[in-house]
């Protein structure tokens, strides 16, 4: 029952925040927090970081990766050859991916072909906005999960996570008509 409006909008947002406070207090998470923080600080002193800070490692490499070729990338799935050439012996070599699919894009078809991914994903919000009602709420909800989650994990490389977003996403797009000249999309009910 809930419509995009400005007010719900920042009643989500006052909601978040409040439960973000709230986990913020609980053991679990504030001791996850101190790690994360701890290894960020050993990780920029060029420390060893905990078995929880090894994503940064693989951050590194990989930025490492993206500044030799910013702009046009290595190449579509020449990143685990490249990480592998860089992380010879050292234990972080056994990942696939860098946890990170902008990252991940950014290094294989550079900067255009990751703004052409993030350009994709903004078009989803505009449409899911547009769009209104429940199917343009499920549309927003499960575009921002893709991109939160892109952040940490390879949401939409990896074939348990990309084909059942890709699925999800097709639910609340399916039956979206261009729109003629004059004419609103049909989105049917």
């Amino acid at each position: 029952h809930l419509h995009l409006s400005w007010r719900n909008v920042l009643g989500v947002l006052a909601v978040g925040v409040l439960l973000t406070l709230l986990l913020a207090q609980a053991s679990g998470l504030r001791q996850r927090v101190d790690n994360t923080m701890a290894d960020i600080g050993a990780f920029s002193e060029g420390k060893q970081t905990s078995e929880q800070g090894i994503r940064l490692a693989m951050y590194g490499v990989t930025l490492q990766i993206i500044a030799e070729k910013p702009l046009q990338g290595h190449g579509v799935g020449t990143w685990l050859q490249q990480y592998r050439a860089r992380t010879v012996g050292n234990p972080i070599n056994i990942q696939l991916t860098p946890h990170n699919d902008y990252m991940l894009y950014m290094s294989e078809i550079g900067l255009f072909g990751m703004l052409t991914l993030v350009w994709i994903l903004l078009g989803l919000l505009v449409h899911a906005w547009r769009t209104g009602g429940e199917r343009g709420m499920w549309l927003g909800m499960l575009t921002l999960s893709l991109m939160l989650g892109a952040t940490f994990n390879a949401m939409i490389r990896d074939g348990v996570f990309g084909m059942a977003f890709m699925i999800l996403l097709a639910i609340p797009l399916a039956g979206a008509l261009p729109a003629r000249a004059g004419q609103q999309p049909r989105v049917p009910d």
